[in-house]
Parts: structure tokens; C-alpha cells; sequence
């Protein structure tokens, strides 16, 4: 139209129409500039979606990372406790066997080192004791063989008399050697119980009265009426009271006295044994209960009662107690030994 009114020399109209064209392209520029603006604002959007949703899997994927990385934090952790705890418990193990070990080494030397010296105690009383016995056996024998012809009736029954009493003597020695090597290497021979010792001192006396009436010996017994409970091995009680009897019954002179007695204090009793009989000097006690010193003591009787009397004391300190000498050199002598009333 702007050309066509040129043409027609029309200016007016012209220029009008020309600034119509220039007002409609100037819109339709910007129409295109905005649908254009509006395009890339679409496709922004869509590309900041995209980003968000790669932002949000890449956050997703880290925040699994991170789950998994803390997992494994864990189970590390877990797996590094596991391993010091049961490396602590190994160490204590290995600590207590050894220490177990030790403790059965140190028990097993001091068991031997009992063991050798028992050994040599026995050898001590098997060389001495035993051999003094048969000796004297033997010589009563051979005196006893050689003079038969030539002996008259008294003499003969001197002889059979010490013949007896050797025996006797051999015959109480092997007694003791074999129980106290019995109580020796049998670890479970050792049976506590309660029981009534003014009943099991009766048996003692009556055990020995063949041997009281021989010599004209009066016992005595001073007991509670009720009894004298204790609680101990009985057996090994009673070989203690048979050795105390039968030491005292040797060194007691004929119409002499033994008297059984008790007592209770503190949760011990006391039980022994009193003679009238030869005593012992302050030198020999000092003796009487080391074997290793047999040819220490002095006197043919003191000798004989002193395997006895260690037996004893062995066994009484087995039993959880303690035994006491005093004696008197030509008054007598008074053997006690404590023991546990209970349990």
C-alpha cells in the first residue's frame, strides 16, 4: 500500500502506510524475539530440570555412597572390636594356661621334691630302724639256736621273751613304714569325718590291754562323758593314738599309769597321752622329730618310738592340727596334739 499511494504520488497515504509496515514488523519482531525468549526460557527450563534431575541422582548416588561408606565404617569397626577383644581374650587365655602350667610345674617340683625327700627319710628308716630290728632279730635267733642245748628253762624263756619283744618291735616299725608310705603316695586316702575320739581312745585301750596287763600298767581316761567330737580322718587318728599308746606302754616302767585326756578351746581339741615312764631329756626332744637324725637319740626305747612319732606328727598336721612333746627326763612324758572340732 505504501508503494502503491507512492506511485499515485500519494505521499501522505504513503508515509502512513510505511509507518504501519514499520509499527507491524517492529511487532512482529518483538512477537518473534518474545515466542523466541520464550522457546529458550523452555528449553532452559528443560535443561534445568534435566540438571535438577542429574543433581538430584548424582545426591542420591552420594548419599548411597555415603550410607554404604558409613556400612562398611562400621562393619570395620565391628570387624577391628572383634579382632582386639578376641585377641584380649587369646592373650588372657595364653596368660592364665601359662600361669596355670606354672603353677602345675611348681607344684608338680614340689611334689617330687616331697616325694625325694620322703624317699630319703624311707631310706634313712629302712637302713637304720628296720636294720637295727632285724639285727637284733637275727642275733636273739642265732644265740637262741646255738644255746638250746646248754639253756635251762629260765634262760630259755628270757630269750623267747626278747625274741617276742623284737619281733614286736619289727613287727610295729614295718607296721609304720608301710602305712606312712601308703599315706604318703595315695593323695586321696585323706577322708575327713565327725566322729566321737573318747569311743575311738576306748578301742586303744582295749587294743592294748593284752599288753597293759603284761606290765601291770593302769590306764585312765579323762574324757567329757558326752564324748569328744572331731573332725578328722578316724583311721589316721587312730594309728596316732596306737603309737602314743604303744610308745608309752615301752617306756613305762611295770605298775606305772597312762592316761588318755581331752580338751576344747577355740574350735580345736586336744587329745594325748601321759606316762610315768622314763622321760626324755631336753637334747633328745629337740630330736624326736627329725628322722634324719635317728641315731641322735638316746636310748634303745627312745629309738623305737621315734619312727612312731614321726609317723604321727605327719599325720596329725595332715588332719589340719599340731603335736606337743613335754616330758621330764625319769618323770614321764606327756604327748598331745591339737585337732579341728568341725568341719
Amino acid at each position: 500500500l505504501s508503494e502503491f499511494y507512492g506511485i499515485k504520488e500519494d505521499y501522505q497515504k504513503s508515509l502512513q502506510n510505511f509507518k504501519m509496515v514499520i509499527v507491524y514488523r517492529d511487532s512482529l519482531a518483538r512477537i518473534r524475539q518474545k515466542a523466541t525468549e520464550e522457546d529458550a526460557d523452555a528449553e532452559m527450563l528443560l535443561l534445568k530440570n534435566g540438571h535438577q534431575k542429574e543433581l538430584n541422582s548424582y545426591k542420591e548416588q552420594i548419599k548411597n555412597l555415603e550410607l554404604i561408606s558409613d556400612r562398611a565404617w562400621r562393619n570395620s569397626l565391628i570387624i577391628i572390636i572383634a579382632i582386639l577383644v578376641l585377641s584380649i581374650v587369646i592373650m588372657v587365655f595364653l596368660v592364665r594356661r601359662r600361669n596355670q602350667t606354672k603353677e602345675q610345674l611348681e607344684q608338680t617340683k614340689a611334689e617330687l621334691e616331697q616325694l625325694q625327700s620322703f624317699r630319703e627319710k624311707l631310706f634313712t628308716v629302712l637302713s637304720f630302724e628296720l636294720k637295727n630290728s632285724l639285727s637284733s632279730f637275727e642275733k636273739l635267733t642265732q644265740g637262741l639256736a646255738s644255746q638250746i642245748p646248754s639253756l635251762d628253762k629260765e634262760d630259755s624263756i628270757q630269750f623267747l621273751e626278747n625274741l617276742h619283744s623284737t619281733a614286736g618291735d619289727l613287727k610295729v616299725n614295718l607296721n609304720n613304714v608301710v602305712q606312712w608310705a601308703g599315706y604318703k603316695t595315695d593323695s586321696k586316702s585323706f577322708h575327713p569325718m565327725l566322729f566321737d575320739a573318747k569311743d575311738l581312745a576306748l578301742q586303744t585301750i582295749e587294743k592294748f590291754k593284752i599288753q597293759l596287763d603284761a606290765k601291770n600298767l593302769t590306764s585312765h581316761l579323762f574324757m567329757p562323758p558326752d564324748g569328744q567330737m572331731v573332725f578328722t580322718n578316724k583311721e589316721m587318728i587312730g594309728v596316732v593314738l596306737d603309737n602314743l599308746m604303744s610308745n608309752s606302754i615301752q617306756s613305762t616302767s611295770e605298775g606305772g599309769a597312762i592316761t588318755f585326756f581331752s580338751g576344747r578351746k577355740d574350735g580345736l581339741v586336744t587329745l594325748g597321752v601321759k606316762d610315768s615312764g622314763i622321760g626324755m631329756s631336753e637334747e633328745t626332744l629337740s630330736k624326736l622329730f627329725v628322722i634324719e637324725k635317728v641315731n641322735a637319740a638316746a636310748g634303745g626305747v627312745i629309738k623305737k618310738m621315734r619312727l612312731g612319732l614321726v609317723l604321727s606328727k605327719e599325720l596329725v598336721e595332715l588332719n589340719g592340727g599340731r603335736i606337743y612333746v613335754e616330758s621330764v627326763l625319769g618323770t614321764g612324758s606327756t604327748i598331745y596334739f591339737s585337732l579341728p572340732e568341725r568341719g
